[in-house]
């Protein structure tokens, strides 16, 4: 007889998971480096890469939907292909979902040595990996609401830096639109360079068992989720291109913090230095939920 989870996680909680899964690095380091690559036409990339993952995720929400057991697909893959495909596929994905929590919490140790430099990135990173295992094996319900209440600061955060800084752009940045050299086909090309900021998206389908009413709370989550980060790296971009001069920008491993903080000084630094603080943590948070090994 097999073991069945708790249904403990509801629509706001798939939400959150996939918000926080996806907002990383992807959106407060990578600008910088995919500016270089095609100038202000780089807008257009991310929002293409989340029309792209919106059509990955809809095949693997039909089977989470038919089959919202643990596993996400790893069990999807064994049920359609056999043992051999679904481990071979399980194990990339839980490596990949590994990676990508593992670059946050090396993203998170790293800021916090930032702010002291007498504690050691390294056992800083231990420790927070070791916080985020225990909240997780205490129970879902726990990790979920530490990702929701991080999760709507972090939105708070980035929609405060947007509205407060749109008034900054200057729409002759965003001209020539194109480096040269570059042309719409790059914009797909560097649409796949970027896709890492939405990666980390699929690992929340493991977590299909734990979730109240899967066949309506998965999908609207996960979507809602995936359109509202397409529409804020969009939004984001705009404003961080017209707001910082392109030869800073194409350096920048920081750009919005150093928006934030030529208009708003160390205060703005400061906060968009949490934010990005909190990107990392709930990307973390959410990368070892989908990773763990439940029932």
């Amino acid at each position: 007889m097999s073991l069945k989870l708790r249904k403990t996680l509801g629509l706001i909680d798939v939400f959150c998971i996939a918000v926080g899964a996806m907002i990383s690095a992807g959106i407060f380091l990578l600008p910088g480096v995919a500016f270089s690559h095609l100038g202000p036409a780089i807008i257009f990339s991310y929002i293409l890469g989340g029309l792209l993952a919106i059509l990955g995720i809809l095949a693997v929400l039909e089977l989470a939907t038919a089959m919202p057991r643990a596993g996400g697909i790893y069990y999807f893959t064994t049920r359609s292909l056999g043992p051999l495909a679904g481990t071979i596929s399980g194990v990339l994905n839980w490596s990949a979902l590994s990676l990508k929590s593992a670059f946050a919490i090396y993203g998170m140790s790293q800021i916090i040595h930032g702010f002291f430099h007498s504690i050691d990135p390294v056992w800083c990173g231990v420790f927070i990996t070791i916080f985020f295992l225990i909240i997780n094996l205490l129970s879902t319900a726990a990790a979920a609401w530490a990702e929701r209440i991080m999760v709507f600061f972090l939105i708070a955060i980035m929609a405060v830096y947007a509205i407060l800084c749109f008034q900054y752009v200057q729409p002759e940045r965003l001209t020539p639109f194109f480096f040269e050299g570059k042309g719409v086909v790059n914009i797909f090309k560097e649409a796949g360079f970027i896709f890492v900021a939405f990666g980390g998206l699929l690992g929340v389908v493991s977590i299909a068992e734990e979730v109240r009413r899967p066949g309506r709370s998965l999908p609207l989550g996960i979507l809602w989720g995936l359109i509202v980060v397409t529409i804020f790296y969009g939004l984001l971009m705009y404003v961080t291109i017209g707001v910082v001069p392109a030869e800073e920008l194409m350096v920048s491993q920081e750009p919005l913090a150093q928006a934030a903080r030529r208009y708003y000084g160390n205060w703005g630094y400061g906060i968009l230095t949490i934010g990005a603080l909190l990107a990392f943590v709930t990307t973390g948070n959410a990368g070892i939920m989908g990773t763990e090994c439940r029932g």
